[in-house]
């Protein structure tokens, strides 16, 4: 985040969640489902640890309790409500709602928090890439991906019907 703004990288998390919901909701198949709900999580990365930086930076320290409290709230508060919330909105309407549902909720959220936070971003510094982790992180993945098609093979789950297999419709 210091690489371009706390507040930067937080309304760009949010608003490309929102994109994301919105192309979750237009899914013409599973697979793009499956596509569009890993670029999902993908985007929506640094929006807990920036809603943390932005309200530690926002809540002065003597107000520290409410400043803790705001965060159990709003941890505690989407894994209780967001299930029941979503079924609701299934049952009586159609799945592609409850990404719907984000759309303007996100584009609200990332215009108002631009607007009330620009002057509180943080100062932007250039980092260099981390080319070591990187290069390590290319093997470590490549190398799981290599075991995990082994491990199919050899246990001969790649004949049986799969998300993989081209009869997965």
């Amino acid at each position: 985040m210091m690489r371009y703004g706390v507040v930067r990288t937080f309304v760009l998390s949010v608003l490309a969640f929102t994109a994301a919901s919105f192309l979750c909701g237009a899914a013409w198949s599973l697979s793009s489902l499956v596509v569009f709900r890993v670029l999902q999580g993908a985007v929506s990365g640094p929006m807990i640890p920036g809603s943390q930086a932005l309200l530690l930076g926002i809540v002065p320290a003597r107000e520290e309790r409410y400043r803790t409290r705001h965060l159990v709230d709003h941890d505690a508060g989407g894994p209780v409500t967001g299930p029941v919330l979503g079924g609701y909105i299934s049952d009586n309407w159609s799945w592609p709602w409850i990404f719907y549902i984000n759309v303007p909720v996100g584009v609200l959220s990332g215009l108002v928090c631009w607007h009330y936070l620009k002057r509180r971003d943080t100062p932007t510094r250039q980092l260099p890439i981390d080319t070591v982790g990187l290069g390590l992180l290319i093997v470590w993945v490549a190398r799981c991906r290599s075991c995990s098609t082994r491990v199919r093979i050899w246990t001969g789950f790649h004949h049986h019907r799969s998300w993989c297999s081209p009869s997965w419709r």
